[in-house]
């Protein structure tokens, strides 16, 4: 794995561009920008209207780590005891049914958007998962982002859960780590386990789209290096 000096130097190497300069690009006849918005898409089942955060089209997106790790897992995957883990499903598959029963939730999905095929209604698409894995539930979800800057702050920063809040690494001995990977080729991976990639972006509670949040939903005992 090649190493650089700083977030600089690497963001030169990958050519990564501004954004948000109001910039358009065509690419095979389809005219879009920079500009990090919310875009509507309707899902791969057509059964509801995903609010992708970020730029329209992100051909790259990033994981930031504190550090390489031998094995890159999901964090439900991470839990090595067994009492451990089933304290984890239970909080996860609680704080899921707590939110099924929110008012915000229950309203979302009661309406809808009018982006299907003859113009039908689809609702907004509520990923539960997701939301849990940005509020600190465990889930089967490795989050990765359209954002490069997003991607850098999880390489430089690390959770203190005595100030709960986040505090930038020194002097580690390790250096931050960020992956790059393109979401087209995900997409292209339809498997028995469906399509790994998953876009999350807007949800009712703010965190993913903050983010610009997509992940990777990673089949027990998968490796994402690997």
């Amino acid at each position: 794995m090649p190493f650089f000096e700083s977030l600089t130097k690497l963001k030169e190497h990958l050519g990564i561009k501004p954004i948000n300069t109001g910039q358009q690009f065509n690419f095979r006849g389809i005219v879009f920008d920079d500009v990090e918005a919310l875009h509507a898409r309707t899902s791969i089942n057509g059964d509801c209207v995903n609010l992708v955060s970020g730029v329209e089209f992100a051909f790259t997106e990033y994981r930031g780590q504190t550090q390489e790790y031998e094995s890159c897992l999901s964090t439900l995957d991470s839990i090595q005891h067994d009492h451990e883990l089933f304290a984890a499903l239970c909080s996860s598959t609680y704080f899921k049914q707590a939110l099924e029963a929110h008012p915000v939730i229950t309203q979302i999905r009661s309406k809808g958007l009018n982006l299907g095929e003859n113009g039908e209604s689809l609702p907004i698409c509520v990923d539960l998962d997701g939301i849990a894995q940005h509020y600190g539930l465990p889930t089967q979800y490795l989050d990765i982002t359209s954002n490069f800057s997003v991607a850098s702050f999880f390489a430089t920063q690390r959770w203190d859960n005595k100030a709960k809040k986040f505090e930038p690494m020194r002097m580690t001995p390790k250096p931050g780590v960020i992956y790059q990977l393109q979401p087209a080729f995900l997409i292209a991976q339809d498997s028995d386990n469906g399509i790994p990639y998953t876009p999350i972006g807007w949800q009712p509670f703010p965190r993913p789209e903050q983010q610009r949040a997509n992940a990777i939903r990673l089949p027990a005992g998968e490796d994402f290096v690997e």
